[in-house]
């Protein structure tokens, strides 16, 4: 009952059972002895003896809805309050202390408005019959002839749309030509040929020329002041190259900038024009599927309109007989009428309180094994029984028992029970989530000092397998760790050795 293997702490619950669910073992039993006990303890004698033969079975993939069963008592859970929504005159129909059945008639209210309003809804209802019976009148063919210019038009502003994006998207195109042109004035500027690449050569021969005459000027002795010329014409040399290759940065950048301006009024253009497109084409599919709407319910529009009245003034009346029907309180089931706060004549508003009656639900109270998963009890339906009748509920709680250590009670609502009483001895089948896994024989189990195994059978030999035990319960169990399809034998794993023959006699093969 646990996700691990816990067989060695068993609830104080009576043991339940469990319901299969998809695929279970496929039973291929092939023979079958009882000699192998002998053959254990008398190894000498047995060695003369025929090779065993076991029981095994073919295992699958299957799933186990456990259930437990909890003893306890059936007993009243809570009062509440009981008011009609509506207003009127009451008339009580029962006494406090009074006990009552499910939906017995506790006090009714009358209300001409009440009334009236469900004659209102039914003449309305028979109203828009009358007219859905009546209606004849199809659409015209001119509004056909109208939903079909609709369609035209909206095609050929797509068609319109759809060449002006083909064209602005052509290589030929004034925007990709205006992207060309800027690419080819930056490869100008960044040429030798351009005017700016020509300056900066000449401006830097120039200076080169300059600083040579300084350098030879020096080394032959001239003059200071012959120096200091020369020392002005290679500084005037210097920034006349370096305004060359400014005005060359200038260019470029500029260059650049509009081929980068040009892309984007490219792209700009581009997006412009799909959206363009796409505005046609779902303008398009509105005419289209409006002329398909017309031309459907030409003949039937006005029905379908009508049709929709007549569903409106039915829920109309629905919500005015649901109303009228709440007039009348009734036990929501079995129990007491505590006390009656209003008198048989009074006048009421819709929120006055009427009757305190016990209880809102009753419960089933039982004791189970104490367990650290108490939270997978939560929230699972329950099947409780007295003897005499049985009822479906929920586990609302799970708490450790107050009274006996070492037990946890556990609560089971039970809604508008037909019959029963109070305090009387029950039994609750609890079902708990369903386990998945490989489903084996509980005699296909064995034990040893480092876990549980199963004894595979590969090739005539024993293979001993560990596994986990993810649940188990009477003669079947939910293992992990052996694959789906796997030969294994069906009882007394603990006899057999790990790679024994077993005999070719069985028909394993």
């Amino acid at each position: 009952m646990s996700s691990e293997e816990t067989r060695g702490s068993a609830p104080a619950a009576s043991p339940g059972r469990w319901k299969w669910i998809g695929a279970g073992a496929a039973g291929l039993v092939l023979t079958a002895v009882a000699v192998r006990h002998f053959a254990h303890h008398h190894p000498g004698l047995a060695a003369s003896a025929a090779t065993p033969t076991v029981d095994v079975q073919t295992v699958t993939q299957g799933t186990l809805v456990p259930t437990i069963t909890v003893a306890g008592r059936v007993e009243p859970s809570a009062t509440v309050v009981l008011t009609v929504p509506v207003a009127g005159t009451i008339t009580v129909a029962v006494s406090a202390g009074q006990a009552v059945q499910s939906g017995q008639v506790l006090a009714t209210v009358s209300s001409p408005a009440l009334t009236a309003a469900v004659m209102s809804a039914t003449a309305n209802l028979s109203a828009q019959e009358a007219k859905l019976q009546q209606a004849t009148t199809p659409l015209t063919s001119l509004q056909q002839r109208a939903a079909e210019a609709d369609v035209t038009l909206a095609e050929s502003q797509l068609a319109t749309a759809q060449s002006a994006l083909a064209m602005a998207d052509s290589p030929s195109g004034p925007y990709a030509s205006a992207v060309q042109a800027a690419q080819s004035g930056l490869t100008f500027v960044e040429s030798a040929a351009s005017p700016q690449s020509v300056a900066i050569a000449a401006d830097s021969a120039a200076w080169e020329a300059a600083e040579e005459a300084f350098t030879q000027a020096e080394a032959s002795g001239a003059s200071a002041s012959a120096l200091a010329v020369l020392s002005g014409e290679v500084v005037r040399a210097h920034l006349a190259l370096a305004g060359a290759e400014s005005s060359y940065r200038q260019a470029v950048a500029a260059d650049t900038l509009a081929v980068a301006s040009a892309r984007a009024a490219e792209s700009s253009a581009l997006d412009s024009l799909a959206n363009n497109v796409a505005a046609a084409q779902a303008n398009l599919l509105k005419a289209q599927a409006q002329m398909a709407t017309v031309t459907a319910t030409a003949s039937g529009s006005a029905l379908a309109a009508l049709r929709q009245g007549v569903a409106a003034a039915s829920a109309g009346l629905q919500s005015a007989m649901a109303l009228a029907a709440s007039a009348t309180l009734r036990a929501p089931f079995r129990g007491t009428v505590m006390a009656v706060d209003v008198p048989s004549g009074s006048e009421i508003g819709p929120t006055s309180v009427l009757i305190n009656f016990d209880a809102a639900s009753e419960q089933f109270v039982g004791l189970v094994g104490a367990t650290p998963a108490r939270a997978a009890y939560v929230g699972r339906e329950a099947r409780v029984a007295d003897g005499a009748a049985a009822w479906s509920g929920t586990v609302t709680t799970v708490l450790s028992s107050p009274n006996t250590p070492g037990l946890d009670e556990v609560v089971v609502t039970v809604p508008a029970l037909a019959s029963g009483s109070p305090s009387e001895p029950a039994t609750a089948q609890v079902s708990l989530p369903s386990v998945a896994g490989i489903l084996v024989p509980e005699s296909a189990l064995g034990r040893d000092g480092t876990g549980v195994f199963v004894d595979q059978v590969v090739r005539d030999r024993i293979r001993r397998t560990p596994v986990t035990v993810s649940g188990a319960e009477g003669a079947e169990a939910v293992v992990h760790g052996i694959a789906d399809g796997s030969t294994i034998v069906s009882q007394d794993a603990a006899l057999w050795l790990n790679g024994e023959r077993l005999s070719p006699a069985r028909g394993q093969s």
